[in-house]
């Protein structure tokens, strides 16, 4: 039974770490999504400016 245990904190630490990835992407994703509109909203300024 003692070995059962060490396999379960295994998976444990291998679901946490597969968790705090996934939401390290996320928050990584939500970055470039904001610095994409920023990228936008001054695109489109810029040709405002040119017209």
């Amino acid at each position: 039974m003692d070995n059962f245990g060490f396999l379960f904190a295994a998976l444990l630490v291998v679901w946490i770490g597969i968790f705090v990835y996934i939401y390290y992407i996320g928050q990584k994703l939500n970055d470039l999504r904001q610095q994409l509109s920023e990228v936008e909203i001054r695109e489109n300024q810029n040709t405002k400016e040119d017209q």
